[in-house]
């Protein structure tokens, strides 16, 4: 399986290349000037993924890697465990749970802000979509029909299952959500790398 961080920049820490982008896994600092930043390219759905976990039945938190764009995750299990628990204990975890391990532990071990937390989108702004999105509807003169349905569904209780139930009714405009959506979250993604500021590095989506 190819590397994706490979894909996404021509080499990483774990395949440096003949680039030296990557010195003993780390970034080649050295190669950004004062004119030119280097540029590490991301996944925007990776990112994307990350701001819309809204799985509370499991505390987990994401950082960007900002030296190779890719998107690190760990629970707060895991993070508990790394902090109260012995290295015999941790060893006898399974495999997924042990690169786990290693995430909080470079994160933690980490002094420089290479590894960058993801924000979560809260539930206010996922809602702000979805009347942008009915407005979207009225501007572009779609039936009433499913607009009056995604309208009344938003002033109940239980509005994001129940706008969920009225576009599964109506799979045109189920596709126009999904894009109308993805747009938004990708304006959000780059609002997120904008953010981040550091004298070397950009970090950009990946087109």
């Amino acid at each position: 399986m190819p590397c994706q961080a490979c894909e996404r920049n021509g080499s990483c820490p774990e395949h440096p290349g003949d680039k030296n982008l990557y010195i003993n896994a780390h970034l080649n600092i050295n190669l950004a000037t004062e004119e030119q930043k280097i540029v590490i390219y991301a996944d925007s759905f990776d990112i994307a993924r990350a701001m819309e976990d809204q799985n509370n039945e499991i505390e987990s938190f994401y950082h960007l890697d900002i030296e190779t764009g890719e998107v690190k995750y760990f629970t707060h299990d895991i993070s508990y465990a790394v902090e109260s628990s012995d290295d015999g204990t941790l060893n006898s975890l399974p495999e997924w749970q042990q690169d786990e391990v290693k995430t909080v532990r470079e994160i933690w071990a980490d002094d420089s802000v290479r590894y960058v937390s993801i924000p979560r989108m809260d539930s206010s702004e996922s809602f702000r979509h979805m009347e942008k999105f009915v407005e979207f509807l009225e501007e572009s003169g779609t039936s009433d029909i499913p607009i009056t349905q995604l309208t009344r569904v938003l002033s109940r209780s239980r509005p994001f299952r129940g706008f969920k139930d009225v576009l599964e009714e109506h799979p045109v405009i189920e596709k126009q959500w999904y894009d109308f959506k993805s747009v938004k979250m990708v304006e959000a993604v780059e609002e997120f790398l904008q953010g981040i500021e550091h004298d070397k590095i950009e970090v950009r989506i990946l087109k």
